[in-house]
């Protein structure tokens, strides 16, 4: 069953490795969308460049956190861009990932049904979203603060 968030909640993953995707309606004219990730340690900061995964970095260092390629859903409709983290894997000197959007071409603003869901990357296709939460008050801004994975007393949680 899907944990449908409101903005500041919290969940608990009990998953070893999490699919993020970012999920937007395909309508013309709209600016693209991309995802990426910040591996961040406990002072709340990258440790190297190369803790930033997205398009043009594909992979991190380790192999933990990958970005796949954008893709369209089958009927057209929708766009996805994902990101897979290794959350068991970690070091334990990652306190968090970042999961951030940004915009080409314009602001979200102009961006209709985006959403982040959060699904177990062990989990085959079909299967339910562990989380959902749509960014409906889209701001005239080309980046942002989609979601949050943590560690909180050696466990993964995602706000």
């Amino acid at each position: 069953m899907t944990h449908v968030m409101a903005k500041g909640a919290n969940i608990a993953l009990p998953v070893a490795a999490v699919r993020a995707v970012l999920r937007w309606s395909a309508t013309p004219g709209a600016p693209d969308v991309d995802a990426s990730a910040l591996l961040l340690g406990a002072g709340g900061k990258v440790r190297s460049d190369a803790d930033f995964v997205f398009y043009n970095q594909p992979r991190h260092p380790s192999g933990l956190v990958r970005h796949l390629p954008k893709q369209q859903t089958a009927d057209g409709g929708e766009i996805t861009d994902t990101v897979e983290a290794e959350l068991a894997k970690l070091p334990a000197d990652v306190d968090r990932v970042v999961l951030a959007g940004s915009s080409e071409g314009g602001t979200f603003r102009a961006v209709s049904g985006l959403r982040l869901l959060l699904f177990d990357a062990a989990a085959g296709d079909g299967v339910p979203a562990l989380a959902e939460f749509a960014m409906a008050d889209g701001d005239e801004v080309t980046a942002l603060v989609a979601g949050e994975l943590y560690r909180r007393a050696g466990a993964w949680k995602f706000r």
